[in-house]
C-alpha cells in the first residue's frame, strides 16, 4: 500500500488528538500513558499485523504513514495538539520531523533519538524536544549498577541529572551548528560515537570521589555502551573514524 490511512476511524477520538508516529516499544509506552490519563490520541504505524493487534487490544491505531500531512488530514486530524515521533530508523525519524514541522510550524514535536548525533539532527529538523532513548537506558543501568555497589543514592541522582543536562546541551550545540552551517563538513558527516561528560573528573570533591568506589567510571562505561549501540535502520552506515567531540570547542548555549 502507499501509506494512506486505513482501518476506519469510527470510534476513534480524533478531536485535537496527540499524533504518535510509530507503535513500537516507545510508541506503546506513550500510548499506554495516554490511555490511563484519557488523553485523546491517534497512532499511525506501517506494520499491518501490529496495527490489527493494537486495534483488537483497544488502542487508537491506524495503518498509514503519520509523517505525511495528507494522511493525517484524510484521517480527520486537521491540527494535532502535539506530535510524538517514535520511529527507530534514524533517517526516517528526521524526515518525519522535517515534514511535520513544515506542515505544522506551531505544533510541539517531540522525538525519540538513537544517539546524540541523531538528536541534533532531529532538533535541526524542527523537533522541540528530543529524548535520547539509549542514553536514558544507560543512565538507568548505571544508576542501578552503582546503587548495587553500595554507592550513596544521594550521590547518584545529581550525577545522572548532570550527565543528562550535559547531553542536552551538546545536542543543542550540534543542532545549532547544523542549522547555521557552521560545522566543518567532515564533522557534520561523522557520527557522535563517543560521549565524554565534560565534568567527569571534577564533578565531586576529591574526598568524595576517593570513597565512591569508582562511581564515575561505572556510569561512564555504561553510557559508552548505551550511546554506542546502533538501531535497525539498514540505510545507516557506522562511522569508521570514531570521532570524539570536544564539548568545550562548541558555541556556548544561550540561556533564556
Amino acid at each position: 500500500q502507499d501509506g494512506g490511512a486505513a482501518g476506519g476511524t469510527e470510534g476513534f477520538n480524533l478531536e485535537d488528538p496527540v499524533v504518535v508516529c510509530g507503535f513500537g516499544d516507545v510508541g506503546q509506552a506513550v500510548t499506554n500513558m495516554f490511555e490511563v490519563m484519557e488523553i485523546p490520541y491517534v497512532v499511525f504505524d506501517m506494520t499491518v499485523p501490529r496495527v490489527i493487534a493494537a486495534q483488537e487490544s483497544g488502542f487508537n491505531v491506524l495503518y498509514g504513514d503519520g509523517s505525511r500531512p495528507k494522511v493525517l488530514h484524510a484521517s480527520g486530524v486537521d491540527k494535532p495538539k502535539s506530535i510524538a515521533v517514535c520511529y527507530t530508523a534514524r533517517q526516517r525519524a528526521v524526515s518525519a520531523v522535517a515534514s511535520l514541522r513544515n506542515e505544522y510550524p506551531d505544533i510541539p514535536i517531540l522525538a525519540r533519538a538513537i544517539d546524540i548525533k541523531h538528536a541534533s539532527e532531529l532538533e535541526a529538523a524542527g523537533a522541540n524536544e528530543v529524548i535520547l532513548s539509549e542514553a536514558e537506558a544507560g543512565l538507568n543501568l548505571g544508576a542501578r549498577l552503582t546503587l548495587g555497589l553500595g554507592i550513596n543514592p544521594e550521590l547518584i541522582l545529581p550525577v545522572t541529572q548532570a550527565i543528562r543536562g550535559d547531553m542536552d546541551d551538546l545536542t543543542w550545540e550540534m543542532a545549532y551548528h547544523q542549522r547555521e552551517s557552521s560545522w566543518p563538513p567532515d564533522e557534520r558527516a561523522s557520527s557522535q560515537d563517543i560521549y565524554v561528560f565534560r565534568d567527569r573528573k571534577n564533578f565531586f570533591p576529591e574526598d568524595i570521589t576517593e570513597t565512591s568506589g569508582g562511581l564515575l567510571e561505572n556510569i561512564s562505561g555504561a553510557l559508552r555502551s548505551a550511546i554506542g549501540s546502533g538501531d535497525d535502520d539498514d540505510d545507516d552506515k557506522p562511522n569508521p573514524a570514531g570521532d570524539v567531540v570536544d564539548v568545550q570547542s562548541l558555541v556556548p548555549r544561550e540561556k533564556e
